[in-house]
């Protein structure tokens, strides 16, 4: 299974100031799990 987080001006603006990013799991045990980037968008 695999989702992508497209972020708001806003959370952009958060993230440019230092804000942390969050990933929370819901369950009884933590599964593995792998945070990435992804390739820049083309240019529009």
């Amino acid at each position: 299974m695999m989702t992508t987080w497209h972020r708001t001006p806003d959370e952009l603006g958060g993230l440019m100031k230092g804000a942390p990013i969050y990933v929370q799991l819901l369950g009884q045990s933590h599964p593995p799990i792998m945070v990435g980037v992804g390739p820049e968008p083309d240019p529009v």
